[in-house]
């Protein structure tokens, strides 16, 4: 059982360690966040080399075991920082990391000081007579060390769904389409180690409990798999739409346009423009339409524009957009021209490139489906005539 263990941990690291190289030298996508998720790659993988080979259960390095307990298990406390940097590196512009950073890596230093003190930086005899009786340092310490990193771990996991749910809500206000530059596939991933990390932790709370070590290793394996399926589904997902990390400001970047010397006079004439461009031009239509393409083309300051649609309009780009674009398949539905058009022909046409997205927006705006308003005006129609 340990060699079956044994076997799939190795191949696991293999994979981690040369999936890592690989995108630390991969040049497309965000470098940055490539370098982030190979750097936690490589944690992962000196993380679990420790268990198949320097762990009491097996027959390698036996002799050297003494030299290297637990030398590996403190990179788990950079396991959450990594995630945490990688999701922010993919929803903030020019992220870099700054000394103020290195403050998340204290809990690694601090169990790494506390592993060499109690244990390394003792005489040898002190160390063999640790290993071979049962002491706060084996036991107690080691379960509660477990315990701090669950809940360091979750927390930033946490923190990460936080940060994907400001961004998604950020970029309304700079793109009109969002489908595929959302993050939903982040977002996904992240639940899921938290529910393969809380599998993981209930193993731990078993084992102690019953100490059944077969259906420990057997739950170790499954998360172990569960692991390394999310973190090829990240590399898969980063570097197959290297589109999807268009990032944009931060809403604290903002600041509610206190500083901004745009006048009630200058609003208004933008005001104006903006409609009056957006009417006669309908750029709406492009589906990949853009806050900045429509500061250019309208011949508005992008920070003006934005600022008009939210203060005076009171809405984000995405929701002013999108009502264009639901006024223009109301009319579609309503022309003759456009009687034989599928449903599906015109949310393209319009410029929504997701049927989903179009169906909500549209009962969101008129109160009904596409399908039942267009059947509602087909019947206003026939009884007229």
């Amino acid at each position: 059982m340990f060699l079956i263990f044994n076997v799939i941990c190795l191949f696991f690291i293999s994979q981690f360690i040369l999936f890592g190289f690989f995108l630390v030298l991969q040049r497309k996508g965000n470098r940055i966040s490539n370098k982030i998720l190979a750097a936690f790659l490589f944690a992962y993988a000196l993380f679990a080399l420790y268990v198949p080979l320097f762990n009491s259960y097996t027959g390698f390095f036996i002799q050297y075991r003494i030299y290297f307990y637990r030398i590996t298990e403190s990179l788990r406390f950079l396991f959450g920082p990594l995630l945490y940097f990688y999701t922010v590196s993919l929803t903030l512009r020019e992220f870099r990391f700054q000394k103020k950073h290195l403050w998340h890596t204290l809990p690694f230093f601090i169990n790494a000081l506390v592993l060499l003190i109690c244990f390394h930086f003792k005489s040898y005899e002190v160390k063999e007579n640790i290993l071979n009786t049962e002491t706060y340092f084996t036991t107690k310490w080691l379960y509660l060390n477990f315990y701090v990193f669950y809940t360091h771990f979750f927390i930033y996991l946490i923190a990460c769904l936080i940060k994907i749910k400001q961004y998604q809500k950020n970029i309304k206000n700079y793109f009109s389409s969002l489908e595929k530059i959302k993050l939903t596939w982040l977002r996904t991933i992240i639940i899921a180690y938290f529910i393969a990390w809380g599998i993981d932790l209930f193993n731990v709370v078993i084992n102690i409990i019953t100490l059944k070590m077969n259906t420990f290793l057997w739950m170790s394996i499954f998360s172990a798999s569960v692991m390394f399926v999310l973190a090829n589904l990240m590399i898969f997902k980063g570097l197959q739409y290297p589109h999807l990390f268009i990032k944009t400001q931060s809403n604290s970047n903002q600041k509610k346009y206190k500083k901004s010397p745009l006048t009630k006079d200058m609003k208004t004439r933008y005001h104006h423009r903006l409609i009056e461009y957006v009417e006669k031009e309908k750029p709406y239509l492009n589906y990949n339409l853009t806050l900045g393409e429509l500061s250019n083309k309208a011949k508005i300051p992008v920070n003006y524009l934005s600022q008009v649609i939210n203060e005076v309009l009171n809405k984000n780009f995405y929701t002013f957009i999108n009502e264009y674009r639901v006024n223009e398949a109301k009319r579609m539905f309503a022309s003759p021209k456009y009687t034989n058009r599928s449903i599906m022909e015109i949310l393209y046409e319009v410029g929504f490139n997701s049927k989903s997205t179009f169906y909500s927006f549209f009962q969101k705006t008129t109160g009904t489906t596409p399908s039942e308003y267009r059947k509602k005006i087909n019947q206003q129609d026939t009884t007229e005539h």
